[in-house]
C-alpha cells in the first residue's frame, strides 16, 4: 500500500518511533542496501543544499539512485499539468521527493502518483 509523507502529522507516534529506531540501527550497523535498484526523483522549487544532499546521500548509502531536477527549469505545473507529471514520474521512479512552494502541489502529486510522495 502506498504511504505518502507530506507532513509529520501523517505519521502515528508508533511510526515516528519506528523510523527513529530504524535510523539509529542503520547508523550503528553495517550499511545495508535496503533500496538497491530503487530510484527517487527529487524536484526542488526551493533550492536547498542540505535537503538535496541528505536525500542523495541516504539513497546512495542504501543502494538506490536519485535523480534531481529544478522545478522551475522543468516547468513544474506550468508546461504540463501536475497530474500528468506525477503519473509519468511515478511510472519511472519508486518514490518522489518534492520541495515546493505550495502545499497544494504536494497534495496534487500525492493524489496522482502511484508511488510514495515525500515532502
Amino acid at each position: 500500500m502506498k504511504k505518502d509523507f507530506l507532513s509529520i502529522i501523517d505519521l502515528s507516534k508508533d511510526e515516528v518511533l519506528h523510523i527513529i529506531a530504524l535510523a539509529v540501527r542503520l547508523k550503528k550497523g553495517k550499511k545495508q542496501k535496503l533500496l538497491l535498484s530503487k530510484s527517487l526523483v527529487a524536484i526542488y522549487e526551493k533550492p536547498s543544499l542540505r535537503t538535496r544532499l541528505s536525500f542523495e546521500r541516504a539513497m546512495h548509502q542504501l543502494g538506490g539512485a536519485t535523480f534531481s531536477y529544478d522545478g522551475r527549469a522543468i516547468g513544474l505545473g506550468v508546461r504540463e499539468p501536475i497530474n500528468d507529471m506525477a503519473y509519468v514520474i511515478a511510472s519511472m521512479a519508486d518514490a518522489i521527493a518534492l520541495r515546493v512552494n505550495e502545499h497544494s502541489t504536494l497534495v496534487q502529486f500525492a493524489k496522482y502518483a502511484k508511488v510514495p510522495v515525500i515532502n
